[in-house]
């Protein structure tokens, strides 16, 4: 299971790169990220080498985190494989709420993390699938 930072930011020119700003700055690497905006706000979504670390380092400059869990899911990179992931958590009807790949790995397999209404269930799910979870 992995952890991903939720860091809810202003929708305004500049934002996102005060977070990745404060995280270069504490020698935090950035491992998978995703931006989702709303009129109002945006929320920046992070897979980072040191979770705690960059959660403190954003909380001290006053920005508003939350860590969530997450699955990370190793796929193999062919036609139809995320389908096929998709498919066998469907089958118990589990609800995706967002998923986000990261691709940069030394196996050079994707790697697509979903946060999902049963973590349990979903991880337990994939692996009778034949998935690597992380």
């Amino acid at each position: 299971m992995l952890k991903q930072l939720s860091v809810f930011i202003e929708n305004e020119g500049g934002s996102a790169s005060e977070v990745t700003e404060t995280l270069s700055r504490n020698n935090i690497n950035i491992r998978a990220v995703s931006l989702f905006d709303s009129p109002e706000f945006c929320i920046l979504r992070l897979i980072v080498d040191d979770t705690q670390k960059g959660a403190d380092a954003l909380r001290k400059e006053n920005f508003l985190v939350k860590e969530t869990d997450v699955i990370g899911i190793s796929l193999n990179d062919e036609i139809g494989e995320l389908n096929r992931m998709l498919k066998a958590i469907a089958a118990d009807n589990i609800v995706v709420n967002y998923l986000y790949s990261l691709v940069v790995r030394e196996d050079g397999r994707p790697l697509m993390v979903i946060n999902v209404d049963d973590i349990e269930l979903t991880k337990n799910i994939l692996i009778k699938a034949g998935f690597d979870v992380v």
